[in-house]
């Protein structure tokens, strides 16, 4: 019995500092890039911002209205460091920048769910490199200005389909119909 006692205060107080490292390695929620907007309240001890990440109004608070002028804003996903970008000029250095990809499980989900598994910010490794490589020409600047009226002709057909609905629509598969148009009409 006595071996019980001693044993439970030394039970809690490696229980507290195991919660108490636990807490500063993971659960600090301080910024990591200087100058970079970081909204600490809307963040939670060792969660980050996940939270917001259940809807589509939540997560405008994070990425609209938290972001700093340049529509970009850091922040915390449970223990990664994560920098969100709205601009499509910073999205594009971001993906051109590194061969390096890191797939977070939780927004690699809903992209998979929406784009498939096969999408540009789903490959990782080799299989990025290749693609890069790949595509690099098809994304240059004069050949993107040459396709901007043929894309914006499959998207004033979709936005009036969708206007035209007189009941609620479905929009992913008119979505799928509209990239494969574009990609079709474009040669790509």
């Amino acid at each position: 019995m006595s071996d019980l006692v001693s044993a439970g205060p030394l039970s809690v107080a490696a229980l507290s500092l195991g919660l108490t490292w636990l807490y500063l390695r993971f659960g600090r929620n301080e910024p990591f890039v200087p100058g970079l907007a970081f909204p600490r309240q809307l963040h939670q001890p060792l969660l980050g911002i996940l939270r917001l990440l259940k809807t589509v109004d939540l997560a405008e608070t994070l990425f609209v209205d938290a972001a700093d002028a340049d529509g970009m804003v850091s922040c915390k996903l449970v223990t990664a460091n994560v920098v969100c970008v709205t601009k499509a000029a910073h999205v594009r250095q971001v993906v051109c920048a590194t061969n390096h990809r890191v797939v977070v499980s939780v927004l690699s989900n809903h992209i998979h769910k929406l784009l498939g598994d096969k999408s540009l910010l789903l490959l990782v490794h080799d299989e990025w490199k290749v693609h890069r490589r790949l595509i690099a020409r098809a994304f240059h600047w004069q050949s993107l200005a040459n396709m901007v009226p043929t894309i914006a002709k499959v998207s004033e057909a979709f936005v009036d389909m969708a206007l035209a609905a007189s009941q609620p629509v479905d929009v992913y598969p008119l979505l799928k119909l509209a990239a494969l148009d574009a990609i079709g009409l474009t040669g790509f």
